[in-house]
């Protein structure tokens, strides 16, 4: 049985509906002109129904239409609302079924709603796509499906948000343009699933939130020129990847996460004054990798009651870097820092490595250039410390506190300073210097 239905309404306040149940290959089409009208479309029980809903505001007015769209049960319909100029809302709601396609285009310069909310659909693929001047907002929401794909297009300081719950297999991507933009992503209890956000244009923000969630996939890159942020918690989620990518000036990286097992980090910042700050909790077999390249980049990593995790960091530019880690009450536990200068004026990069009671971990480092400094402290078992500085005016101290420990410096150039303190029994320190005017020191008690 096929129907087609076909509204036209033009002016203002006007009201279009239609409801269809139980068929099979149905086209409802609704076109209005005007402003402040609302379109309603209700489908139960369909399967490759073609539904369209047009709203243009007309001549010099702001639209404020509505439109609204309902599937229950449907298999491979197709969704069209197409909506100009502003204050416009679409609202699509599908349950129970599968294989459905959604796209929304919102064009206009000011606000206006797009929401998708999905119940138990499979394979479903929706697509918003706002151009607007500022304040539009698209909602995404997926609870108990598996391989939905998602894809929001903003241009403009709008909002996405996507949330998935007890969902798998899904796909999803974020593309903003302009400034002020915001991606949020949650997913709980959810598995398998990929998110991609990308964002261009300055002070953008993206967020990513994980919990009870398994082998999940995130990839979050801004290319804006200032001011831009990434945050990635991960809380009970295992198996899962992230990684950051940005550019620009004065951005922020943050990934947290507690209770996780085998998760993976990778954070890359190009030019200068960025942040990367990676704190896990009761976490074991994660890894963590921050790269950057600029000047007066800074890192800061806490790790507490962590097992078998490595973290790497590497620096490289003109030099004035910060890293800063620490890791407590954990085992089998490893930290590799390296600072590289391409300055011709020094580098001054600053490292301060701590682990205490991290049984069997390890620290190593790595700095070329001049002027570096590095702090490092261990108390515990086993702990391995072995630095390595080439350049000159480099400065070196190391303390280690318990039993066990081992500590081997290496200094090549001139004007360095090497000083190790050891207290407790077993432990060893060896320190070689190559160059003239330098300093070593080894106390022991």
């Amino acid at each position: 049985m096929k129907i087609k239905a076909s509204v036209i309404a033009m002016g203002f306040i006007a009201l279009a509906s239609t409801s269809v149940y139980a068929s099979t290959g149905n086209q409802d089409s609704i076109t209005m002109i005007g402003s402040g009208n609302t379109a309603a479309i209700d489908q139960n029980v369909t399967q490759g129904d073609r539904v369209s809903i047009d709203q243009r505001a007309g001549s010099g007015a702001v639209a404020n239409n509505l439109a609204t769209v309902s599937e229950a049960a449907s298999i491979g319909n197709s969704v069209a609302v197409n909506q100009s100029s502003g204050g416009n809302t679409t609202s699509i709601s599908t349950s129970g079924g599968g294989q459905n396609i959604t796209n929304v285009l919102q064009n206009g310069a000011s606000t206006s709603e797009a929401t998708v909310s999905q119940r138990d659909e499979i394979a479903n693929g929706v697509s918003i796509t706002q151009s607007l001047g500022g304040g539009g907002v698209a909602s995404v929401t997926s609870n108990y499906g598996a391989g939905d794909y998602t894809t929001i297009v903003q241009t403009g300081p709008n909002a996405a948000h996507v949330s998935q719950s007890t969902a798998s297999n899904d796909f999803t991507a974020i593309s903003q343009s302009g400034a002020g933009a915001s991606a949020t992503v949650g997913q709980t209890f959810s598995s398998g699933n990929t998110t991609v956000i990308n964002q261009g244009g300055l002070l953008n923000a993206a967020t990513v939130t994980q919990s009870g969630s398994n082998s999940n996939s995130t990839t979050v890159s801004q290319y804006g020129l200032i001011g831009n942020n990434a945050t990635v918690s991960q809380a009970g989620s295992s198996l899962n990847s992230t990684g950051i990518v940005q550019a620009g000036i004065l951005n922020t990286a943050s990934v947290s996460q507690t209770g996780s097992f085998g998760n993976s980090t990778s954070i890359y910042q190009e030019a200068a004054g960025d942040v990367a700050t990676v704190s896990d909790f009761n976490a074991s077999n994660g890894r963590v990798d921050i790269r950057q390249s600029g000047t007066r980049e800074r890192v800061a990593v806490a790790q507490a009651s962590e097992n078998g995790s490595s973290t790497t960091v590497a620096q490289s530019g003109i030099g004035q870097g910060s890293v800063t880690t620490m890791q407590e009450n954990g085992g089998a536990n490893s930290i590799s820092v390296t600072q590289s200068n391409t300055s011709l004026f020094g580098a001054a990069n600053v490292a301060s490595l701590t682990q205490d009671g991290a049984v069997g971990s390890s620290q190593i480092l790595t700095q070329t250039g001049s002027a570096n400094r590095t702090t490092a402290f261990q108390a515990g078992f086993e702990d391995t410390l072995l630095a390595s500085q080439s350049g000159s005016a480099n400065v070196l101290y190391a303390s280690q506190s318990g039993d066990g420990n081992y500590a081997q410096t290496s200094q090549i150039g001139t004007g360095n300073s090497a000083s190790i303190t050891q207290v407790g029994g077993g432990n060893a320190a060896n320190i070689t210097q190559n160059g003239s005017h330098n300093v070593a020191t080894i106390a022991s008690h």
